[in-house]
């Protein structure tokens, strides 16, 4: 069964960046790729339209999350003028619900903001969650950069990243009440809504037509928002955006972690995925097959 929706999400195209460690002044996120793109002085083609530099690329979105064709999750581009050589892992993104996934994690790591305790707990605090932010951009990339070997690379702290995540997380939440929709759609006299400048922050928008209201037309009709996440916290909007405007519910996942389940996954499924499907089941063929 499929459903029309008022939504579309672009494909998301990132490399894949290597090596991630977090700086010793600052404790910035960085990559050893990213040393290697600096110390040969590489000056990188920007192509406005994605965000990207020319070269081998992937793509991680996928519109049909149980496809067998490699296809549909990894895209490579060969270009002579890339200038990174880079490993490209296989993607194993689960794009449908990370703006959520993200809210759990954040949940998981309040150790990593908690100052009133021994100082050898604030350090297990930030040691769990750096390894959280190490293991999703060994999965999935850069949360800000769609290709951290250019000049459009955002260096970000740890405590950046945990306060990006927060304000996706919260956002996640709130997409999920009527009073949390109106928080996220509201204007405010200073300028756009939460919604509205994310999404012009992060997003190339394709089919953008007067102020987000989250609200469908007079007559019954559909006004279509298209929107071209420029990194992962621009899918994350627009995923907030999908939710608000089509009433996007969410189960988890048949193969969800439990007590009786541990080696199950954290994801859940949305009430219809983004090309229109609904009541499906499992997160990913992954978790269809194991169970």
């Amino acid at each position: 069964m499929s459903t029309t929706l008022s939504i579309q999400i672009l494909p998301y195209e990132y490399v894949a960046p290597e090596g991630f460690f977090i700086t010793g002044s600052g404790g910035y996120v960085f990559y050893i790729s990213r040393l290697d793109y600096l110390r040969e002085g590489h000056t990188p083609v920007f192509n406005p339209s994605t965000g990207l530099i020319p070269g081998s690329r992937k793509s991680n979105f996928q519109s049909n999350t149980f496809s067998n064709d490699p296809s549909q999750s990894v895209s490579f581009q060969e270009n002579a003028d890339y200038q990174h050589e880079g490993e490209l892992v296989e993607s194993t993104f689960y794009q449908l619900d990370m703006h959520r996934w993200i809210n759990t994690q954040i949940q998981k790591n309040q150790a990593f903001k908690t100052t009133n305790v021994p100082l050898s707990e604030i350090a297990e605090g930030t040691k769990a969650f750096e390894q959280t932010v190490r293991d999703f951009t060994t999965k999935y990339g850069d949360f800000f950069t769609s290709n951290v070997h250019s000049d459009s690379f955002q260096e970000n702290r740890l405590d950046d990243w945990f306060n990006e995540w927060k304000d996706v997380g919260t956002a996640a939440m709130d997409a999920q009440s009527e009073e949390g929709k109106q928080k996220l759609t509201k204007a405010v006299p200073e300028g756009k809504s939460i919604l509205n400048a994310n999404l012009y922050k992060h997003t190339g928008i394709g089919d953008y037509r007067g102020a987000w209201s989250g609200e469908r037309p007079p007559g019954g009709g559909v006004r279509s928002r298209i929107f071209r996440p420029i990194n992962l916290a621009g899918l994350c909007w627009a995923l907030i955006a999908r939710d608000i405007s089509d009433n996007i519910t969410y189960s988890r996942c048949k193969n969800y972690q439990s007590t009786t389940n541990p080696n199950g996954c954290e994801h859940e499924i949305p009430s219809i995925t983004l090309d229109g499907k609904t009541n499906m089941e499992y997160c990913s063929r992954n978790c269809s097959e194991v169970s």
